[in-house]
């Protein structure tokens, strides 16, 4: 009876509909794993190493042998034999090395995909963040039209205001609510957009950790980080990989100027009144006199010159974006320090005692009016600058080719 129950209960478990986890809260490392882990277009470069792990287990194989039979069937003859084929001059491990070779670049490839994909993730990440930033502020900014449109509404009922004044505070809310709506819009986009990242579902008042806007640099040099990324950047491992494939189908095409070897060998029966048993033995061999893979020489040799100017084309470019994206990120970082320590607060404080000084009848409206609109003005200048320290942050590592 209980082993009945106990059969019952787990079919109940396993066809009980399963709901997916909604993430409610998230850090950028969080994100990065699980982005790392969930998103389909990594999957799919990593899932791809397979068909270069398969091509190595190809190069590796040896042909195979050929069953063969000669029949004289007027001169009584029968022969059956085996033939095969020896590959000389070392081609089937020049040929597996060439296809581990290929997956090494492979490889690189895919950690160059996944360095793009950092950058990308973070740019959706910091953007959802001052996205609800931007629309934290809009939503303060109805609260102080509301107050300040109450404000006004008082006055003109006392008669220290003229209506115009009222209907200038109603026209400047009223732009702000269009400006809230299209700041909520980019926000809901913003949201979708992380979602199609880590291909997964997100709380719509999800709490991000806020990213960081300075880096650990530990007093590094700017040639400090021209050394990192000139060992670590995946691009020059992948220019070293193939011209270490290019010289691998160099030594190729000269093994294959070494002829193979066809041996077939077997029985020879001879029936009838004279019926003899004997052995055939068949040898054949390439003659290279024609062909002796010139054209293929001569083109892996002009690859490997080609791959050689690349690469330092290629380091060329990595240092010249290592020193640029690092002098914009000390600048930015400057701005940033400059308005979060001294100019939001000094605008903050202004703004407060204009509006005390406006509510106590003591400034025209204007002047609050006036000291808000910059204030809004200076904070969504911060977030906007915030945003952009956020990309050269970004850029940054992706160009020094870790993370920091």
């Amino acid at each position: 009876m209980y082993k009945r129950i106990n059969i019952l209960l787990i079919c109940l478990l396993c066809i009980s509909p399963s709901y997916s986890k909604v993430i409610n809260q998230l850090s950028f490392n969080e994100a990065l794993e699980l982005g790392l882990k969930n998103n389909p277009r990594l999957n799919s470069e990593k899932l791809g190493l397979g068909i270069n792990k398969g091509n190595i287990v190809t190069a590796r194989s040896r042909p195979n042998p050929l069953l063969i039979s000669d029949s004289g069937i007027a001169e009584n003859t029968y022969r059956v034999g085996i033939s095969y084929n020896f590959e000389l001059g070392g081609k089937r491990k020049k040929r597996t090395l060439i296809s581990e070779s290929l997956l090494k670049e492979a490889e690189f490839g895919l950690e160059e995909k996944t360095l793009n994909f950092r950058q990308e993730l973070r740019t959706a990440y910091t953007e959802l963040y001052f996205a609800r930033e931007n629309l934290a502020l809009r939503e303060e900014l109805k609260q102080s039209f509301e107050k300040l449109l109450s404000i006004t509404s008082r006055r003109e009922s006392l008669g220290d205001l003229a209506e115009v004044d009222v209907l200038q505070v109603k026209t400047l809310k009223l732009l702000n609510d269009n400006i809230y709506q299209e700041s909520l819009q980019l926000k809901k986009e913003a949201h979708l957009e992380l979602e199609y990242l880590l291909n997964t579902d997100l709380d719509e008042n999800i709490v991000l950790e806020k990213p960081y806007l300075e880096l650990n640099l530990e007093s590094k040099t700017v040639d400090n980080l021209i050394e990192t990324a000139l060992s670590q950047r995946p691009e020059l491992k992948q220019n070293e990989t193939a011209q270490a494939i290019a010289e691998q189908e160099l030594n190729l095409a000269k093994a294959k100027r070494i002829p193979n070897l066809n041996l077939t060998a077997g029985p020879d029966l001879v029936v009838g009144s004279s019926g003899q048993t004997s052995a055939f033995v068949i040898a054949q061999i390439d003659l290279p006199i024609f062909n002796r893979g010139k054209g293929e020489i001569e083109s892996a040799k002009a690859l490997q010159e080609q791959l050689t100017s690349l690469k330092e084309e290629e380091a060329n470019k990595i240092k010249i974006e290592v020193k640029k994206d690092f002098s914009a990120y000390l600048s930015q970082k400057e701005i940033i320090a400059s308005y979060k320590d001294q100019l939001i607060p000094t605008a903050k404080e202004y703004t407060e005692k204009r509006f005390k000084s406006f509510e106590l009848g003591k400034d025209p409206m204007w002047t609050a009016l006036d000291a808000q609109n910059k204030y809004v003005e200076i904070q969504l200048k911060y977030i906007e600058l915030s945003l952009k320290l956020q990309n050269k942050i970004s850029s940054l590592e992706r160009s020094i080719g870790v993370k920091i």
